[in-house]
């Protein structure tokens, strides 16, 4: 069952995903451990950094390498190819998992997403996701979170389309 995280838990979560990894170590025998995020400044990915800039890796014997993707898929790349040990992106990297790459899905920790929209230039005439059936929609990345909501809506024949974007202009 899918749990709904707040941010105090996705932390603690992150934590422990990462604490698991150098509760071997000890300080004396520091390590390196690349980390990759899908985006460099998402919400849910941002504890990475906070931790890194606290020192709180390096007060465990860990130091963080952190290299920043343009997207979940880029990133699903490096760690197959072995560039990094650890993916932090937005859950659509675990279909990939599904999927057969050899990885492995340790938590997803964040709902669905609230803070997406597809944007259209202030004088189009579009003005409601019905009037983008046929439309060509730009996202961040191929396999990213924002190609998967693009396919989604796609597929679903944009039946969900029940809200209305706002008239701004």
């Amino acid at each position: 069952m899918l749990r709904i995280l707040g941010r105090g838990q996705l932390l603690a979560a992150l934590g422990i995903a990462i604490g698991s990894i150098i509760a071997e170590w000890t300080p004396a025998t520091a390590a390196t451990l690349t980390v990759g995020k899908a985006a460099p400044n998402a919400d849910p990915i941002i504890p990475v950094n906070v931790g890194d800039k606290l020192g709180i890796f390096k007060k465990h014997g860990l130091d963080l390498t952190i290299v920043d993707f343009t997207g979940g898929s880029k990133m699903t790349q490096a760690m197959v190819a072995g560039s990094i040990d650890i993916g932090v992106g937005a859950g659509t990297e675990m279909a990939l998992v599904a999927k057969g790459a050899p990885m492995t899905a340790i938590c997803e920790t964040a709902g669905p997403p609230s803070f997406l929209s597809i944007g259209v230039p202030w004088d189009s005439p579009i003005r409601s996701l019905d009037q983008l059936k046929g439309k060509r929609i730009g996202v961040s990345t191929a396999g990213s979170l924002t190609d998967w909501l693009a396919q989604d809506h796609a597929q679903k024949g944009m039946e969900t389309a029940s809200h209305h974007c706002g008239d701004y202009g």
